[in-house]
């Protein structure tokens, strides 16, 4: 199937690679399995929860739409593994992303989160840091659960974890530095990419298609790419003002107009965004299709000069 940018999504959801009918019911079943599991491993609710509980429990009631375990429960669904492997990669997956948005907040400065109070500013910056290292430590947990299976994943779970660390330390000391197209890129792919790509890539390794994951990274980092991109379409005017890595910033310190750095900001989210359909499409039984779905997604927000930059 080829994927359009521009086809209507009414249209898409008719492919192979999209779920209908009774899989989105599935995936949505799975989902709410996966969140319980996440907050049963945190010890939640608790009747007399610890202060680091409370900060957790205010973090998830905060929302999100849970997109890396949705990636890994669709994935898996696809792949048909057992539903607790599937609910193991895909809780990890979702734990990691939350410890890496409360340190996140924190050096940030960010005083709010999805409309509520940030965890840090609720609670403390120091109460908020060892609710990131709970989670995280808790993601490992969520894999234990896999028994003799969990080695290789939890040694590509390390991987991808510091692919994100060393991600946002390069976000971090870029403020203060002049940077490029490329270096932003980098940092995209891995502050962003490694969470968006490890639930394809641990659906793979769990089901034994060793050959998929590679292709499952390109898939994820360009999503990542993409996304970033769209994100700082509507920041980058704060952004300059705070040194933040932008990547309009980034296209009018190399020479272009403001008004022709957004269009080329558009351009390169169609093309990331492409790319990672292109590489979904590869990942087997139709794995990928999710992703390829909210790439489809980005993608097409972004056509022509309609988006407004503010």
């Amino acid at each position: 199937m080829t994927t359009n940018l521009n086809t209507p999504q009414s249209a898409l959801l008719a492919g192979e690679y999209f779920f209908v009918g009774d899989e989105i019911l599935a995936l949505d079943r799975l989902s709410e399995q996966c969140e319980h599991h996440l907050r049963t491993l945190l010890g939640l609710p608790h009747h007399t929860p610890s202060p680091i509980q409370e900060l957790m429990a205010h973090h998830l009631d905060s929302g999100g739409r849970r997109v890396r375990a949705r990636l890994a429960l669709s994935a898996a669904m696809r792949l048909k593994l057992p539903t607790p492997t599937a609910i193991a990669l895909a809780t990890c997956c979702e734990l990691i992303h939350n410890a890496s948005l409360l340190h996140d907040d924190i050096q940030d400065g960010d005083s709010h989160r999805r409309e509520a109070t940030a965890a840090w500013k609720q609670f403390t910056p120091e109460l908020a840091m060892c609710g990131g290292v709970m989670m995280l430590s808790t993601a490992y947990r969520a894999l234990s659960e896999l028994g003799a299976a969990m080695a290789p994943l939890a040694a590509h779970v390390h991987q991808r974890t510091a692919d994100l660390i060393h991600g946002q330390a390069m976000d971090l000391s870029q403020r203060t530095a002049a940077f490029d197209v490329n270096a932003y890129s980098s940092m995209a792919a891995g502050k962003s990419g490694s969470l968006l790509a490890l639930p394809l890539e641990l659906a793979m390794l769990a089901a034994g298609h060793l050959g998929a994951v590679a292709k499952a990274r390109a898939a994820g980092e360009a999503f990542a790419i993409a996304y970033q991109i769209a994100d700082d379409l509507g920041d980058f005017r704060s952004d300059r003002t705070q040194d933040i890595m932008n990547m309009v910033s980034a296209l009018i310190r190399s020479g272009c107009s403001e008004q022709t750095a957004i269009q080329q900001a558009r351009a390169l989210i169609n093309a990331q965004a492409k790319q990672a359909c292109i590489m979904a499409q590869q990942l087997p039984h139709g794995s990928g299709g999710l992703l390829i779905e909210l790439a489809s997604q980005l993608g097409g927000n972004h056509q022509g000069s309609g988006l407004s930059a503010t």
